[in-house]
């Protein structure tokens, strides 16, 4: 596109009209830039002249003239085009391009054949480009080599290789430029071959031990123009050598003749060259000695006895001796040194002869202070002026020092050490502890302690008061009359305190004997007597309360308010008041009255049965009330009662109303006709309904009190709809129907406790269905009873379209779904029919699926899963072991499936009936369930009301559907194993047991004859406590006969436990499950002898039968069979595996006369070695286990036990095949 720009001019230069090219593209030339010319801009020019200024411009209109340059390419540019005579302009979009290719400069290059070709080694290549010179660093290359014959010359050099060397490089635009290089590799001749010089110190010094001689870093290697030669190289020349080793001294110091061979492969010569190498240890070892030992004399004496420090040592080459000499002799010792100062040598030496030698100084000095010795008890005894002191070396006891005298001190406390230590009665408290310092010549000193315990061995001295009188009226207690005894002690007093031994008969007249005694701090005690004389005189006066009147009658009996009788002159007596009340009810015009008769006794003159009455007095007091103030009665609270039970009364316990008076004489009644009692308590068996229950106390004056209490007694229980499941509707014409709850009611079965059937209000919720809703649906039916009690149930309702009034489409739709077990294990091969419009079916397939193609829309159709295959699949022992739980309520079912499934008699509800038909199953009596299938299935959509009890709903096993508008994917099952509660019955064949520790039933071995009655008891081998066992014994029907059962520890063991319809084979399937009791045998199973033999031999489990298993506290046992045999049936016996043919496990028995090592040996047909083990067993039976997993595949084996003594034994088993 091209632009056009037109300026305008007043002047005659104006006519000038000036186009300029839209873009234009510019590309450099080899040198760098071009130059541009405006007939390259413009694409017109009219009536301008012919001066043109090119300019080019950047985004930031900076001018950079007519040229264009390398920096602009990439760059946003504009060249411009002004006519220099109007200076009319126009303008167009540059771009700047580099087009030209680098140029490069490849140089042929000549280098021997052990150099580098590296480019850093023999060049680069020169790279010139028109925007500038090429960096190395965007140089590459690859290199084609090419080996030539031995004698190639070139430009008169023998050549042994070449390199192509194949440049390339790019410049910033992209341009790209190659050349290729030729490198030549020149031989060289063996005479070129410098070898390694001697390192024996004359050329070169010799090696240390440290370094390694296979070092050519170190020792030389064979160099052409000083670059090692490379075995295998281009050279064409190989460098070999051998070492001959001479041993000098150590074993690292050696000198190694080193030989070496270069070989030409081109011309097949060769030559030798020998290369000295000398390996020495010069360098002495490395001593490290203690450091300078400053040590105290031992603490008995002047001297020390010490064991010198090792020296240690380490040499690059060789062991070292090390050894240590000084003044007291040579070795470590122990020695003996005096005090001073001692030189210490030590001396190491390796094995070739070098050595080194250091010193060290032992100075012994006495830095041992004296021995501080104290008597660790003393004991001080203050004076009469409570202070005392001890010299300090009062408590020595023995102290001492190893090399001088000694001189003492002492001091306590803080106190500063001293010749004396002083002591007072602050000190009496506790033990003062002394410090006893020694000290010797040499300034050194030791301090012991000691406990000093003073004492104050000086009692207090007492003075009592003289004899005192007073009466009985005074206080013998008050020391300010009778007077108080003085004392004084050394340390002072600590209590002065004084003991009363009375002398005063029961009328307080006699004498007291005061024992005073004062106590210091010591508790040492004086004591002195004081005696008081007590007597008595004042006559005894009493003053009796007055009769009374009381208006109200509370309190009418309290002597704090009828008054009480004062006693005077009472000080030496002994006075006892007592009163007795006559009552008299009715006493005009008193409500009642109050005969209080008093009785005063003092006791100190009154003598009883000498007929006198000095010392007594008595009173007669009246006390009448005149009450008129009814009782105060309260009521129980208004209350309102729900009963639930079915007959509408109930039983409503009422609190007791209770009244308050002065009389004790008081009634209460009530007028309720359905209290049990006509007391205060109307509680009693109340219909329902609203009463006004009237309380009236009454008390002994005639007053009353009435109360009201409101009680109100309504039904509480909701009543209980009962729903039709499954009902179908169909839509009408209208393509809707409405729903009520007579539809889905069961008429006359909803029923409530206090209200008639009529009376019940019904409701359905949703009350109106259309083609949307076509199929199951769920409808909630509400019942509410005159009381506002309600309660709902779910009704499954079928919604169809029979009139086909929702059908518009003849396109046709799929059902489909999924059955799988409620832990979501996919169902296999369940047969699946389709009714309705269409009678087909299918079967699931290994991921539980189904589906029905094809359906016409609107149509009605119905899915129904059957699968009566395999009865016995799944059920065991075990499941009858969970089901009694659930029956006796122990652990209930967890979910309403397995409780359906426990139903095996389908009778709607879990019973011993079930667990006796599925026992059958196991016991492989029957091979079907009367009234019932093997599996059941439940639409997975259903939801269980009563998950506990799922049956009291019609729950369905089949989904029906009409007027399909669409494909229905959702058309899920659960499936059920009728019997299996514990889900071992796999639809898909995974195989998942959870099994623990092998439990083995035992029984010992018996020989019997033809007639015989052979009682074979069973225990278990350890102690455990079973819930459930289950097996299959298999015997010898020609040799054994069945004939009884007897029960042992399991309880309730009968035949009904037995299957017996196997007998023919030599078959008895046992199940039980129940109690389990501390008999000695589990059970005794009897047989009659048809030949004689052994039961070693006709005994044992049939592992492909029932599952051998026993199951406890939730968790399941394989069980074993073990027969023991304590008698030598032969001298050395091979028994019959057993069980045989096995599937599973199996074992092999065999008899030893005594221990011995066996080896047994397991062969297939062949005589292929399939297992084999060897050990030693002991006297006796013994058994060794074989697994299928021991043997490669099903088939006849061989097995044979070989014992140490060369005997060997044969016999074959069999194992199934999978």
């Amino acid at each position: 596109m091209a632009v056009l720009f037109i300026g305008f001019s007043k002047s005659t230069d104006a006519q000038c009209t000036m186009s300029c090219r839209g873009a234009i593209n510019l590309s450099l030339s080899e040198f760098g830039y071009s130059k541009i010319e405006p007939e390259a801009v413009l694409s017109s020019s009219l009536g301008c002249g012919f001066g043109f200024e090119v300019s080019i411009l950047d985004s930031l209109d900076h001018n950079y003239g007519d040229t264009a340059w390398c920096f602009m390419i990439g760059k946003t540019m504009r060249v411009s085009v002004k006519d220099l005579a109007s200076n009319n302009s126009c303008w167009s979009k540059l771009k700047v391009e580099d087009k030209v290719p680098p140029v490069f400069q490849c140089d042929t290059v000549f280098v021997y054949c052990n150099d580098s070709i590296l480019p850093t080694q023999i060049g680069f290549p020169i790279a010139n480009d028109n925007c500038g010179q090429i960096p190395n660093n965007k140089l590459v290359y690859k290199d084609v080599f090419t080996d030539l014959p031995c004698f190639s010359v070139v430009k008169n050099d023998t050549i042994t290789a070449r390199v192509d060397r194949t440049w390339t490089t790019s410049d910033a635009t992209g341009n790209t430029a190659t050349c290729v290089q030729r490198i030549f590799y020149k031989r060289v001749k063996i005479e070129d071959v410098t070898f390694p010089e001697n390192l024996d110190d004359i050329v070169h010094p010799v090696l240390t031990c440290e370094q390694d001689p296979t070092d050519f870093n170190l020792t030389g290697f064979p160099k052409i123009h000083g670059k090692n030669i490379q075995n295998g190289g281009l050279c064409e020349l190989a460098v070999s050598y051998t070492d001959i080793k001479i041993p000098i001294c150590g074993p690292r110091s050696y000198k190694l003749l080193r030989e070496w061979r270069i070989i030409d492969w081109c011309t097949a010569t060769s030559k030798l060259v020998v290369q000295i190498i000398k390996v020495m240890d010069k360098t002495p070892p490395v001593l490290t000695v203690p450091s300078n030992i400053t040590i105290s004399t031992d603490n008995n004496s002047c001297t020390a006895g010490v064991s010198l420090p090792l020296a240690s040592a380490t040499d690059n080459c060789s062991s070292v001796n090390v050894t240590v000499s000084s003044a007291m002799g040579n070795g470590v010792g122990p020695f003996i040194f005096p005090i001073g100062t001692h030189i210490i040598t030590y001396t190491a030496q390796d094995i070739c002869g070098n050595s080194s030698t250091k010193t060290i100084t032992l100075t012994v000095v006495d830095n041992v202070p004296p021995t501080a010795v104290c008597d660790e008890n003393t004991e001080v005894s203050l004076g009469f002026d409570g202070n005392s002191f001890i010299y300090a070396d009062a408590v020595d006891n023995g102290s001492h020092d190893n090399c001088s005298g000694i001189k003492f001190s002492a001091s306590r406390d803080t106190f500063p050490l001293d010749s004396i230590v002083k002591f007072s009665c602050s000190d009496l408290k506790a033990p003062v502890q002394v410090r006893m310092r020694v000290t010797d010549s040499n300034g050194l000193y030791n301090e012991c302690m000691v406990w000093v315990r003073v004492q104050d061995k000086i009692a207090p001295l007492i003075t009592c008061p003289t004899t005192k009188y007073i009466i009985c009226s005074d206080d013998i207690n008050d020391t300010l009359l009778v007077g108080k005894a003085t004392a004084k002690d050394n340390c002072g007093i600590k209590t002065l305190t004084y003991k009363d031994v009375s002398h005063l008969n029961t009328c307080r007249e006699g004498y007291v004997t005061r024992t005073w005694t004062a106590v210091d701090n010591q508790n040492l005690a004086t004591s002195c007597n004081q005696t008081i004389n007590q007597r008595d005189t004042t006559p005894v006066t009493i003053e009796f309360p007055k009769d009374t009147i009381f208006y109200q009658c509370n309190n009418a009996t309290d002597t704090s308010l009828t008054g009480f009788p004062k006693v005077f002159g009472k000080e030496c007596e002994n006075i006892a008041i007592t009163y007795t009340d006559q009552f008299f009810p009715i006493a005009v015009p008193a409500c009642y009255k109050i005969i209080r008769n008093w009785q005063v006794v003092d006791w100190c003159k009154f003598v009883p049965n000498s007929g006198s009455s000095t010392g007594t007095w008595g009173h007669q007091q009246v006390i009448k009330v005149l009450d008129s103030i009814p009782p105060v009665l309260i009521c129980p609270a208004d209350i309102t009662v729900g009963i639930q039970s079915d007959n509408c009364s109930g039983l409503v316990n009422l609190e007791s109303a209770v009244a308050t008076d002065c009389s004790q004489y008081i009634t209460i009644k009530h007028n309720s006709p359905y209290a049990t009692a006509k007391n205060a308590n109307a509680s009693g068996v109340y219909p329902t309904g609203t009463y006004n229950i009237t309380f009236t106390a009454e008390d002994g004056c005639g007053n009353i009190s009435n109360c009201l209490t409101k009680l109100t007694v309504r039904d509480a229980k909701a009543p209980n709809p009962v729903c039709l499941n499954g009902i179908s509707i169909t839509l009408m014409q209208t393509g809707m129907i409405p729903l009520t709850p007579a539809m889905v009611e069961n008429i006359g079965a909803s029923w409530d406790n206090c209200a008639t059937y009529n009376q019940l209000v019904f409701d359905v919720t949703p009350k109106l269905f259309d083609c949307s809703q076509l199929g199951y649906q769920n409808v909630k039916l509400t019942v509410t009873d005159p009381s506002g009690n309600s309660n709902f149930c779910i009704a499954s309702v079928f919604v169809q379209d029979n009139m086909g009034v929702c059908n518009t489409d003849t396109t046709t739709v799929a059902v489909s779904g999924t059955i799988a077990t409620e832990d979501g294990i996919k169902a296999s091969d369940v047969d699946v029919s389709m009714s309705g419009n269409m009678n087909v079916k299918t079967i699931t397939d290994i991921e539980g699926k189904y589906e029905f193609p094809g359906l016409k829309k609107g149509y009605q159709y119905g899915v129904i899963p059957a699968n009566d295959r395999e009865v016995g699949k799944g059920v065991s022992t075990a499941d009858l072991v969970i089901i009694r739980k659930h029956i006796l309520s122990i652990e209930s079912l967890n979910s309403p499936y397995k409780i359906i499934a426990a139903d095996a008699n389908m009778d709607r509800k879990v019973s011993t009936a079930d667990m006796v038909e599925l026992r059958k199953i196991i016991l492989k009596i029957v091979d079907t369930i009367a009234q019932n299938k093997s599996w059941r299935y439940i639409p997975s959509h259903y939801i269980f009301q009563s998950p506990t009890n799922p049956f009291l709903e019609n729950f369905p096993e089949a989904i029906n559907g009409s007027n399909i508008l669409q494909s229905y994917l959702n058309g899920n099952f659960i499936a059920l194993k009728v019997g299996d509660v514990n889900n071992t019955a796999i639809p898909n064949t995974v195989s998942n047991r959870n099994e623990t520790e092998t439990i083995r039933i035992i029984s010992s071995n018996q020989t019997f004859e033809k007639g015989d009655l052979v009682e074979i008891p069973f225990s278990f081998e350890k102690e455990i406590t079973p819930e459930g066992i289950q097996f299959t014994l298999r015997f010898d029907p020609e040799v054994l006969k069945f004939k009884d059962l007897q029960a042992g520890a399991l309880s309730d063991l009968n035949e009904s436990n037995l299957g017996l319809t196997h007998l023919h084979e030599g078959l008895i399937h046992f199940s039980w499950d129940g109690d389990f009791t501390k008999a000695k045998d589990l059970m005794k199973i009897k047989f009659e002898a048809l030949k004689a033999g052994n039961t070693l031999e006709n005994i044992y489990l049939a592992d492909n039968q029932l599952k051998a298993e026993l199951y406890s506290n939730n968790q399941r046992y394989p069980i074993q069979l073990h027969l023991t045999d304590e008698k030598k049936i032969a001298p050395t016996v091979l028994y019959q595996n057993k069980p045989n043919p096995f599937s599973e496990l199996t074992e092999v028995g065999f008899y030893l006369p005594e221990s011995m090592k066996v080896s047994l040996v397991i062969t297939d047909l062949t005589g292929r070695v399939c297992k084999q083990t060897t050990g030693t067993y002991e006297k006796g039976l013994n058994t060794i286990q074989i697994s299928k997993q021991d043997l490669p595949n099903g088939g006849i084996f061989n097995y044979s036990i070989t014992t140490e003594s060369g005997e060997m034994l044969i016999k074959k088993m069999v194992l199934f095949k999978d």
